[in-house]
Formats: structure tokens, sequence, C-alpha cells
């Protein structure tokens, strides 16, 4: 189960980049599907490191299915539409361990 969702993590941060081909992001958003019936995320604590187009795709995913979610962020610059999906902003890095220490004992993990 891991192995399948850190492929579709990875497939989506793939089909995120600018140059990506509608029928690759048609492909990830069938692979986000599978995935997303594999898990029960109905009130489940999530942190999602880094805010750009792909941590807010899986933010707003996340929050569709009932998910509490904590987005690591390194600036204010999308805190509002991050709030505005009713997500908890985090500051910091997520290259730094001590940053998603803290952003991981907020969510409870």
């Amino acid at each position: 189960m891991l192995d399948l969702i850190l492929d579709t993590m990875a497939s989506l941060a793939l089909a995120c980049n600018v140059g990506a081909a509608p029928s690759r992001r048609v492909a990830v958003r069938r692979r986000i599907s599978r995935v997303a019936c594999a898990m029960d995320l109905d009130n489940a604590s999530v942190l999602v490191a880094g805010g750009g187009g792909c941590g807010l795709e899986v933010t707003r995913r996340l929050k569709d299915q009932g998910s509490w979610v904590w987005q690591l962020q390194r600036t204010e610059s999308r805190r509002k539409e991050i709030e505005g999906m009713m997500a908890i902003v985090v500051k910091g890095d997520a290259c730094k361990p001590q940053d998603v220490d803290k952003a991981g004992r907020g969510c409870g993990m």
C-alpha cells in the first residue's frame, strides 16, 4: 500500500509540472482515485509538506475526503488560499527535521 501511495505522489508531482501533457494528468487522476478507494481518509489527520501547486491539489483532495490537513509552508504567500480550504498552515521548511517534527506534533503524529 505504501508503495502505491509513494508512486502516486511521484506521479502527481510529475503531472503538476508546467509541461505535463493532458493525457499524463488523466493517468495521474486515475491513480489518485485508486489510492483514495484503498484508504479511508475521513477524519484522518494528514501533514502535507509544501504548498505549491501539487501541495494545494493534494490538500484539496484530502479536504474533499474529510481529512484534517496541516500544510507545512516556508512562506506566507498562499496562507489565505490554504486557510480558505479549512486547512491549517504551519510555518516551516520540509528540509529541516525540527520543523517537520513541530508540524507533526501539531497534527498528532
